[in-house]
């Protein structure tokens, strides 16, 4: 009975110690969980963001996504839980070269398209006014800046791990990789997080090629630079105007 016993504790011993060991071999994974819960905590502090941004695809992903530039503000939704934001963009559509400029927006009542060809403003409460080119025009948003769940899911992650450090638009960025499902839909999600002020600067979603499954992977990535936190704004950036030679319509853009 007595070895029994020793028996017993030396295996409740040798499981801690294997486990302690695993912890141990594997520390990325705890401290791409802290990065992200301190970058957690800095969003909070954010009203209004500024920044200068560009957004690409790669991959077998290229060609079915635009290419796009430009200068945003955001901030954080309004009392309908509409987001605020101004973007001034210059966007390339997929399978095209020619590149358009529009600026697009919402002061979380009405949305609105100016575009830079047509000379026309289209404003409207329906955010279809913003036309065929909404989703893609939108794609320069950096919406985790100012959301309350900046990071959704990725804390229900069976992996997260830091994967290193790189330069972006000047600033160090430690990155964090989130593990996805492994099923279409859901990437595995590279975050770029500041390294002083924990606050991203960048966002890669990596899928497995649907059209090979033993090809190179693709991805979306969305870059950010000259970032400027809770900034003076003066008049509100977000209210929808028409420049001098610009008609306004509530027609949608095309």
């Amino acid at each position: 009975m007595r070895q029994t016993r020793l028996w017993g504790s030396g295996g409740v011993l040798m499981a801690c110690v294997l486990a302690a060991g695993s912890a141990a071999a594997d520390p990325d994974a705890s401290e791409g969980r802290e990065i992200l819960e301190k970058s957690q905590t800095a969003l909070a502090q954010i009203k209004t963001v500024s920044y200068q941004a560009a957004f690409i695809g790669t991959g077998w992903v290229e060609p079915l996504v635009p290419k796009l530039e430009g200068r945003a503000v955001i901030g954080q939704p309004s009392k309908w839980d509409i987001l605020q934001f101004r973007a001034e963009a210059k966007l390339t559509p997929r399978e095209s070269t020619e590149t358009q400029e529009f600026t697009i927006g919402s002061d979380g009542e009405e949305y609105y398209l100016v575009d830079a060809e047509t000379k026309l403003a289209h404003i409207d409460m329906d955010p279809a006014v913003l036309g065929a080119h909404a989703t893609d025009l939108q794609r320069l948003l950096f919406r985790s800046l100012v959301s309350k769940d900046p990071f959704g899911k990725d804390f229900e992650s069976k992996k997260i791990e830091v994967q290193g450090s790189e330069t972006v638009g000047g600033v160090e960025c430690q990155k964090v990789r989130v593990e996805g499902k492994g099923v279409p839909g859901d990437p595995n999600v590279l975050w770029l997080i500041g390294t002083k002020d924990a606050i991203p600067r960048g966002i890669r979603r990596i899928y497995n090629n649907r059209e090979d499954p033993e090809g190179d992977p693709g991805m979306t990535q969305l870059l950010i630079s000259e970032l400027a936190v809770n900034p003076p704004l003066g008049q509100d950036p977000f209210k929808p105007s028409v420049p001098p030679g610009f008609t306004k319509t509530d027609d949608f853009a095309p």
